[in-house]
Parts: structure tokens; sequence; C-alpha cells
């Protein structure tokens, strides 16, 4: 290659779309990065070559770049970086390669967390265009109105995921600023307001509705922590849903509704006030509860199975004094829930101790005895948790006369006797096949010494007959 050639190359005019590329990422940077660690950042060759792909091949549809590194990539990574805020993306509209960048790519921000950021995006960019009467010329009333309901619909959805990903309750609110709110009458703000309220009735209903048996009906056999796990997660979503209540911004929709002679305003207030009873009620239980948890756990994690009575005992005396001093955990409702779930954490431990499996495992080695062992043992731990309950059971009638542990005990003990009884089964079936097996050890050593006096009586009956 001439001289001549060379230096055309490299007089030769950059890119115009790479340019228009850079030139909205430096905007996108501005106060984040400095120009010159933008620039240095953004010509990398690797990075320059990802973009060159992203703008002339079909099959690159988006390209990001994140980080104070500017890391470049086609597609939208899964996760960003920790200590990574914002990712800015260019997408085509269509497949193919890209002539005019303006025209054909859509260019955006995004936050580290994408349903946060969609729901600002929509609640203070699409929201305030679309309620705009000056934008809704040639529309029509009708379309108007669907448009802005199911806008308000989509943002409800969208606050509800938001709330839900960080383990809360939230009860959306229509953004009624007052652009908006001169924008509308007042037959469309109560509409837009009722709307609101019937989201948060059934959102409410659905959190009181929770019920720590669900799990035990679906067969799902829940141990203990799942019990001090719901009331702790029922108590935080009905504080959380107490503080929305008695914020201004309800209130003040509450109020409005209330001179607007709103029919949904009676019932409403009848539901806060089940609200207020029922977070009252998880969080005097989840109090109580905590008494408890670390000796549910002390059983989960217990590796010697034949001293868990050790542990039954104070687990039996906290329920006891917690029956004695709660206001709400004291029905056989609650009793019933958390004796069967500490079952099933025993039946779990048995399991653990002795399977199926090794029973005949040790059987086939020769060792019936230690499984036979292991057998009662499984037998007297599981009958031991029986036993502590129903010392307690006196002790609460004693103790607490006007309100015993009256329950069937059919109620409480319906898994772990159906498991008693198989252990019982395996017993049996074990000693009858250990039985066998010393028959059919005695019947051998018989035949072995049958054989032995074949000569014998041959050489007897041999002389005789001579």
């Amino acid at each position: 290659m001439s001289k001549k050639e060379e230096k055309k190359e490299e007089a030769a005019p950059p890119d115009a779309r790479v340019l228009w590329v850079q030139s909205k990422l430096s905007k996108a940077y501005d106060g984040i990065l400095k120009a010159d660690k933008f620039t240095k950042a953004f010509q990398e060759p690797e990075a320059l070559a990802r973009l060159d792909d992203f703008l002339n091949k079909d099959d690159a549809r988006v390209l990001s770049y994140y980080g104070e590194a500017l890391t470049c990539q086609v597609g939208i990574p899964k996760k960003l970086p920790k200590g990574t805020n914002k990712l800015v993306y260019f997408l085509k509209g269509k497949a193919g390669k890209i002539a005019e960048p303006a025209a054909e790519l859509l260019f955006n921000e995004m936050g580290s967390e994408p349903l946060e950021h969609l729901e600002k995006v929509l609640a203070e960019i699409y929201l305030p265009i679309l309620s705009n009467p000056n934008n809704h010329e040639g529309w029509g009333e009708i379309a108007s109105k669907e448009v802005v309901d199911r806008l308000h619909a989509f943002l409800s959805n969208v606050s509800i995921a938001v709330g839900l990903t960080k383990g809360e309750t939230c009860l959306p609110l229509p953004p009624l600023d007052a652009s908006a709110a001169n924008s509308l009458t007042t037959k469309d703000r109560v509409h837009l307001l009722e709307g609101a309220v019937v989201t948060w009735t059934k959102q409410i209903k659905n959190v009181l509705k929770a019920d720590p048996e669900a799990a035990i009906k679906s067969g799902l056999n829940p141990t203990p922590e799942a019990e001090v796990s719901f009331w702790k997660i029922k108590a935080a979503n009905l504080n959380t849903i107490f503080d929305q209540l008695q914020s201004d911004r309800i209130r003040r929709v509450l109020q409005f509704l209330d001179t607007s002679k709103s029919t949904y305003c009676a019932p409403f207030a009848k539901l806060c006030n089940e609200v207020f009873a029922a977070r009252q009620e998880a969080n005097d239980n989840a109090r109580f509860l905590m008494a408890l948890e670390p000796w549910f756990q002390k059983l989960s994690d217990a590796d010697d199975f034949e001293n868990l009575i050790k542990i039954f005992r104070p687990i039996m005396h906290l329920m006891l004094l917690v029956w004695k001093n709660s206001q709400f955990y004291n029905t056989p409702a609650r009793l019933v829930v958390v004796i069967r779930e500490v079952c099933n954490l025993v039946i779990v431990k048995a399991n653990t101790f002795l399977t199926g499996k090794t029973v005949f495992e040790l059987i086939a080695d020769e060792q019936g005895g230690a499984a036979l062992s292991k057998l009662r043992m499984l037998l007297k731990v599981c009958g031991d948790f029986k036993r502590v309950y129903f010392k307690y059971k006196q002790t609460a009638s004693v103790e607490c006369p006007e309100n015993p542990w009256r329950i069937q005990n059919n109620a409480l003990f319906v898994r772990l006797d159906s498991f008693l009884e198989r252990v019982h089964d395996v017993l049996e079936v074990a000693q009858t096949v250990i039985q066998f097996v010393k028959l059919k050890r005695s019947q051998l050593e018989a035949l072995k010494a049958s054989s032995s006096l074949l000569p014998l009586m041959q050489s007897l009956l041999t002389s005789r007959l001579l």
C-alpha cells in the first residue's frame, strides 16, 4: 500500500453513526464520567467492535453501556454489577443495518431497578402527557377516557409489583397533581379514586385472609419455622398497610370521597377496622413466637435424635407460657397448627435418623439386632413427644381452667400417628425377616450335620448286609 493511500485512510472521515451514539452517551454520562475518561472508554477497540456489529449486523438488536468503565454489551445484561445504578441502551426498531440512527434507533436509560424505573417513567412522563386534554384532539371522549383509565390501571399494577419485590403491600394512589386535577371533572375524580379504593380493598383482603393452616391443608407438611415466618411476614405487611392508611395522601382521598358522598366509604372504613384488629393480632403473635423460634431452630439442627426429649420439654413449656400470656395465640386453631408443624419436624428428624433402606441393609449385613434397636428408639422418641404434650395438657387444665387445651388428639397427631403405625409395620416385617434368616441358618446347619453322618450310616448298612 502506498503512502498516499495510507494518508487517505488516515484522513477518512469518522462514521457519522458512531459519532451520533457517542454524543448521546456523552450526554447520558455528563457529570458521571470526565470527558477524557469517557472518550478513552468509548474508543476501546473491543467496545468499538461491538458497536460496529450492532450497527451493521441483523441479529444484533440491542446495545447497552453501563458502569464507570462504560462496559459495552450486545443485549441487556441479566444483572448489573454491584454499585452500578445506570444502564444506557440503544434499540433497533427493526432488524437490519442502521443508516440513519436518529430515525432508526431508540435511545433510553434504565436504572438498576427496572420496575421502579418503569413506575417513575409512567408517573412522571407518560401520565402527564396522556392526561393533558390538549393532547386528546381528535380522540373523542370515550377513547380519551379509556386510554387514561388503562394507563392508571397499568401504573397501579406496576406499583403493586414494586411493592411485592420488596416484600410489602403497596396501595397504589393515582398521581393527581395540580395539572392533572384541573383537567378532570369532579365526577371523573370520584370515579378514579373509587377505582383506587376497589384495588386497595382487594389487596387488603388478600392479606387478611392469609391463613397459616393453608400450607398444611395443601399437603406441604410445613415445619414450625413456617409458623414463625408466616406471622412475621403478615405483621410486616399489615404494618405497611396501616402506615399507608394513616398517611396524609390516603386520608385526603377518603375525605374527598366522603365529602362526595361515595358509597365506597362505609365498607372501606369497616375494612380499615379489620386491618387495625388483624395488625394487633399479627404483631402480638409474632412477638410471642420469637421466644419459641430458637428452640424450633435447635430441634431442626439437632443431630442427637435419641436425646430430643431434652428439646421437647422446653418447647412445650414455652407453648404453655404463650397460651397463658398471649392475647391471641391461645386458641385451639393456633395450637393445632403449631403442634402439627412440630410433628412434621419430628418426622423429618426420624427419617434422617433411620430410613427403610437402612433397616434392610442392616439386616442384609447380618446386623438385624441394630436395625431393631434403631426402630424401637425411633418409636420411643416419637412417643416421648406425645407423652410430653399430654403432661403439659394436664398442666394447662390445672393452670388455665377457663381455657384448657381441649383439642381432639386426632387433630394434632394425625400424621405422626400414621407415621408411627408405618414404623410398627416395618418393625414387624423386620422381625419376621430376621426370624426367617435364623430359620434358614438352622436348616443349613442341620443339613450339614446330616451330610457328615451319611458315610457312617452307609458303612454300617454295608457291614450288616455283608
